[in-house]
């Protein structure tokens, strides 16, 4: 007989420090057969959308869907999001980055990587 595994300890707290990066498919939503057969629990979206409102923004989607089906899975919601794997890239301003060819995506995601170096470095 296996072993039981242990509890893992709860999540940190958020803080006005924290921002979250959810992935969507099989985190917040099930895999489905089919992508389009998905469906989004009206209580999840409540959740994140009382977390957003809580980090006053600081929760972005992360998913290789595109953003378009991303809105539609989280309507009303329209958060900040990458989808198709990064190629398309939304902030909180609303503004959307598509195709990481385009040279305005190139070098926001290289500003980004830079950034997040330096603060790993510096953690």
């Amino acid at each position: 007989m296996a072993e039981p595994l242990p509890l893992r300890p709860p999540p940190p707290l958020l803080d006005d420090a924290c921002a979250l990066f959810l992935d969507v498919d099989g985190t917040l939503i099930e895999f489905a057969a089919r992508p389009d057969a998905v469906q989004l629990l009206p209580d999840v979206r409540e959740a994140i959308g009382r977390i957003s409102d809580r980090l006053e923004g600081a929760v972005a989607l992360v998913s290789g869907r595109p953003l378009e089906q991303l809105d539609q899975l989280f309507a009303p919601l329209q958060l900040p999001a990458a989808g198709l794997h990064g190629h398309e890239l939304r902030g909180q301003d609303g503004h959307v980055l598509r195709d990481a060819q385009d040279d305005d995506t190139a070098e926001w995601l290289h500003a980004l990587h830079q950034q997040a170096m330096r603060f790993a470095h510096g953690h």
